[in-house]
């Protein structure tokens, strides 16, 4: 009894047939009388031909007269030796008459009784063209991976400029790059040529994707019923817990044989790259927030408050920065009375009211356990108090779940030569003039004010109480 012949376990037939449907080069099996025995269905996308239609023509029906000598010559050599390999380049007609270079493959084997041909043809133009799309994609993986080891924190714009780069050379009219998550994606960054138009999103399953590298998604064409290329899913390397995923959408104008499986991996590099340094920019980013913001209220705290400051000051020559300065009154009594949770919903609400009477242009500030902080830029007097009537109005509607704290405002603008402890130094003096005003001062909170030495040609503040300026630096 013979031995069984190896298996692979699976079905070998169907997946033939697919790897001939999928398969970008046009297969054709030629008896020993040059006849096409079958055609795949490329044929249709590459030439223009019915496959069905071709199978039972010979050789001649398509090769040009002044080629089929050479290319007749070509295939008796390779037929005196069984699994001969040739390969030789002719103009083949395409269903609309045209003559196309191309490059044909061919090996030979023994087949009922005579030599047959297994043939794999591909326009030169075509082969050209990928070659010349995996020189560009290698020069600019080496372009990405210099300017991600670069790239700072805030120079993200960098990555869309590497993907519209991509997109150019794939020919995709939208490119995403996603981190993967076990049960949600998270877009890192994207380019797209229309930006009405939604960011293409991964479609397959991560683990799929990992398993496969990539995944093909095929539309066909109303028209001609070719199989276009939709877009593409590329696996990106990453951590365990944050694999990525590149997702191209193809212009399907020019899709077919713009996307190749031949340069995947150069694309999977530059995606990666990519996906790396998005992770990394905002990992960064993340810890610069921590660093200047107020972890309850998320405003700016009292330093990066000044380093923005500085910067209007320096880019609004002709524009005044207005600051109002805001403390609480009987805050430390609601706090004493009902605990820190309510008084962190107190800080909280004042923070929203800023936020919203302040505006998108506008720097929002906590500087101390009670005290806020906004800063716009403006000119005239006028419009500083109108700024600090809408924030007295915006703070006091937030505070209107909780009786007995008010807020205490005061305002002042920058000078010719103002540092930014100068302008807060003097909102600070003008707020206090009105607390003096307005109520008795109570003891503070044991916040520091800011410590500059007291200003002679400024109000005093009171001598003890809240915002005591002692020393403001």
């Amino acid at each position: 009894m013979d031995e069984p012949g190896p298996t692979t376990g699976v079905d070998d037939t169907p997946l033939a047939c697919l790897a001939g449907e999928q398969c970008p080069d046009v297969l054709a099996v030629l008896d020993d009388d040059f006849t096409a025995r079958w055609v795949s269905p490329s044929a249709q996308q590459v030439f223009g031909h019915d496959p069905r239609r071709l199978v039972g023509t010979g050789m001649a029906d398509f090769v040009h007269l002044e080629d089929l000598g050479p290319v007749v010559n070509g295939v008796a050599e390779a037929a005196r030796i069984e699994g001969r390999h040739a390969s030789v380049e002719c103009r083949l007609r395409s269903a609309d008459g045209r003559w196309i270079p191309s490059r044909v493959a061919s090996r030979t084997f023994l087949h009922e009784g005579g030599t047959w041909w297994v043939l794999s043809i591909r326009p030169v133009a075509d082969d050209d063209a990928l070659l010349g799309r995996r020189a560009r994609l290698q020069t600019l993986a080496q372009e990405t991976a210099l300017s991600c080891s670069e790239m700072r924190s805030d120079e993200r714009s960098a990555l869309v400029t590497i993907l519209e780069n991509l997109a150019a050379v794939i020919g995709a009219v939208g490119v995403a790059v996603w981190t993967c998550h076990s049960e949600e994606v998270q877009l890192s960054t994207s380019w797209s040529r229309d930006r009405h138009r939604s960011v293409p999103r991964p479609v397959a399953p991560p683990e799929t994707l990992q398993a496969h590298g990539y995944v093909v998604h095929h539309i066909e064409d109303p028209t001609t019923g070719r199989q276009l290329v939709e877009a593409v899913e590329v696996a990106l390397p990453g951590s365990r817990n944050e694999p990525g995923a590149l997702v191209a959408e193809l212009n399907q104008q020019v899709a077919q044989g713009v996307w190749d499986d031949f340069n995947a991996d150069v694309v999977g590099v530059i995606g990666g790259l990519v996906h790396a340094a998005a992770l990394r920019a905002e990992s960064e980013q993340e810890l610069l927030e921590r660093a200047e913001t107020d972890q309850l209220t998320g405003l700016f705290n009292s330093a990066a408050v000044k380093e923005r400051m500085e910067q209007m000051i320096e880019e609004s020559p002709w524009d005044s920065v207005a600051v109002v300065f805001g403390d609480l009154d009987g805050f430390k009594a609601l706090n004493d009375r009902l605990g820190h949770r309510t008084g962190d919903a107190v800080l909280v609400a004042v923070a929203d009211g800023l936020r919203t009477a302040a505006g998108e242009d506008a720097v929002v500030g906590r500087i101390g356990g009670d005290e806020f902080v906004a800063v716009r830029s403006m000119r005239g007097s006028s419009a500083a108090m109108n700024f600090m009537t809408r924030c007295r109005r915006e703070v006091r509607e937030a505070l209107a779940p909780f009786p007995g704290v008010d807020i205490s405002l005061g305002v002042a603008m920058s000078e010719p030569g103002d540092t930014p402890v100068d302008v807060l130094h003097r909102a600070d003096v003008d707020m206090y003039t009105e607390k003096r005003r307005r109520y008795q001062i109570v003891a503070d909170d044991g916040v520091p004010g800011w410590d500059l030495p007291v200003r002679t040609d400024f109000a005093k503040p009171p001598e003890s109480g809240p915002g005591t300026i002692e020393s403001i630096q």
